[in-house]
């Protein structure tokens, strides 16, 4: 399947590709963004059949060169091959400039619920716990609420029969 986002926030584009397997899942993308701080960031994102992140690499091309790879081991997490024990307590990943990270969080909750997500900000790539919070209306309607690095945030989010998000609130859409 192929998914292409559009910023409504400020010019940004978003294309990814998502693979099933019989060991999980595989999401190809590049987003691009030419607001206040333009950049572009390359990912590939490997999920278990239920959907939890077991790889993420991230490659930043613009406006510095960085590269960054994510893995879970068990309920640890392992930054560019170093543990970090700090993080363990975050259940998924949040990458900032994707609505994918919702569908991510939103496939494996099912219900609502509360998680502390590994927040991923793009492009300065810095890396934070933050709690958030998923209120399911129904199969295809959400609510989401940040109560950690962007507390008080909050969107609707419209999903597909697939489950992944086709309208964030104020900041994506998929193009037909």
């Amino acid at each position: 399947m192929i998914y292409q986002w559009r910023r409504l926030d400020e010019p940004g584009l978003e294309t990814l590709r998502l693979e099933h397997s019989s060991h999980g899942y595989r999401a190809v993308s590049i987003v691009a963004t030419f607001g206040a701080v333009p950049f572009t960031l390359c990912y590939q994102w490997q999920l278990d059949r239920r959907w939890r992140t077991q790889r993420l690499m991230l490659q930043l091309l613009k406006p510095h060169a960085e590269d960054m790879q994510i893995e879970r081991h068990g309920s640890d997490w392992w930054i560019n091959g170093h543990q970090r024990k700090d993080l363990s307590h975050c259940e998924e990943i949040d990458l900032s400039v994707t609505p994918f990270c919702n569908s991510v969080a939103i496939q494996q909750l099912r219900e609502s619920a509360t998680l502390t997500a590994l927040f991923i900000d793009a492009p300065t790539m810095e890396i934070l716990a933050s709690r958030q919070r998923y209120q399911r209306h129904d199969d295809d309607n959400w609510h989401y609420i940040d109560e950690g690095v962007a507390c008080g945030f909050e969107a609707s989010l419209k999903l597909d029969h697939h489950g992944l998000v086709t309208h964030y609130e104020g900041l994506f859409e998929v193009i037909q």
